[in-house]
């Protein structure tokens, strides 16, 4: 199996290009960075024109820079990603699972179902409806295909389970006042004040650092826990998931592209888009959660944690390579910024 690997950047940093180079030189034959904003000359970058919010657009962008036909899996993985100094080009498919024409992503779930702390959510459903100046339905495969894409692999999305918000039997698009309005009705229907609180009024309050989190926070786990009793139904399949690290088949490669690039087009969150491109794409998915390798992540979520990190290699890259955490596929993230390497 021939591989590529793609270092993805969310922000243009030249100073690390050199260290990864001398990270993966001896474990990778091919290597090749997509990088925003890039003016030099080096062959081995491609420079992309995108918000990191949707850097699934780089691989529409990168795609004829990328794409050889020699190429068996493309793995994509962010500038800020340490692989275990073990995986190389031989075993990595291997040591993860991953079969001829698997696609792999650490996480991949159903919008629906993703976690309702997730501030992402209802900014991915009015995605859907918005006006965007792109006729992405006409693009997309056929929701019917993409339904069954989704089924095969045991993804199933919120159905409607109501009738309030069907009009002449067609399920009304997603749209945020319309789900704040009914919300509000049935969550505080004996408060005539909220009642009256119209979601214009309560995006405006989102303009207020001081209490923007928090409020938007609070009223996506109400929208959460109410879609289902409210009847809603994505108007187009959507999956969500951990997006730094995926693997993509020769086989889907450039239809995975393609689709990124409508997604990155009507401005959907990268961790919404990426993985529904893959279902729509990948004949199978392997998930960490679901490989039956002994090789996990190691997220560190939290600024603790990544400090509690750093202070235990002295932010010393070598060390941390040296005394790699065991059966760790990837730690992410690793601020290469911040950590001295001796090459």
């Amino acid at each position: 199996m021939k591989i590529c690997l793609i270092i993805v950047f969310n922000h243009r940093y030249d100073k690390n290009l050199e260290k990864l180079r001398e990270i993966y030189r001896d474990k990778f034959d091919n290597i090749k960075f997509l990088v925003p904003f890039y003016d030099g000359k080096d062959a081995d970058v491609f420079p992309v024109f995108e918000s990191s919010h949707y850097f699934q657009g780089y691989f529409a962008q990168a795609y004829s820079y990328i794409s050889d036909d020699s190429f068996d899996h493309y793995i994509f993985i962010a500038d800020d990603i340490l692989l275990n100094p073990q995986i190389n080009q031989n075993n990595i498919l291997n040591e993860l699972g991953v079969g001829q024409h698997d696609g792999y992503i650490t996480s991949c779930e159903s919008l629906c179902d993703f976690s309702i702390y997730w501030p992402n959510t209802i900014d991915a459903l009015e995605r859907l409806d918005a006006s965007t100046g792109v006729n992405y339905r006409e693009l997309l495969p056929h929701i019917d295909v993409a339904n069954n894409a989704f089924t095969s692999k045991g993804i199933y999305n919120v159905e409607i389970n109501n009738s309030n918000l069907l009009r002449n039997n067609r399920i009304q698009p997603f749209q945020f006042s319309r789900a704040l309005s009914h919300i509000l009705d049935r969550s505080w229907s004996k408060s005539k004040l909220l009642n009256r609180i119209t979601s214009k009024a309560i995006k405006l309050c989102f303009k207020s650092a001081a209490i923007n989190a928090k409020l938007e926070i609070a009223l996506n786990i109400v929208i959460k826990h109410n879609i289902l009793k409210l009847g809603y139904k994505l108007s187009y399949p959507l999956a969500a998931g951990y997006s730094d690290f995926i693997i993509i088949p020769k086989k889907s490669i450039q239809n995975f592209c393609y689709i990124s690039g409508i997604f990155s087009s009507i401005k959907l969150f990268v961790e919404v888009a990426i993985p529904t491109a893959m279902v729509l794409t990948c004949d199978k998915i392997l998930a960490e959660a679901n490989s039956k390798s002994a090789l996990k992540c190691k997220l560190l979520w939290d600024s603790n944690s990544i400090t509690d990190m750093e202070r235990e290699y002295n932010c010393d890259l070598n060390k941390l390579l040296e005394c790699f955490p065991g059966k760790t596929s990837f730690v992410h993230p690793v601020k290469l910024s911040k950590w001295s390497y001796n090459q």
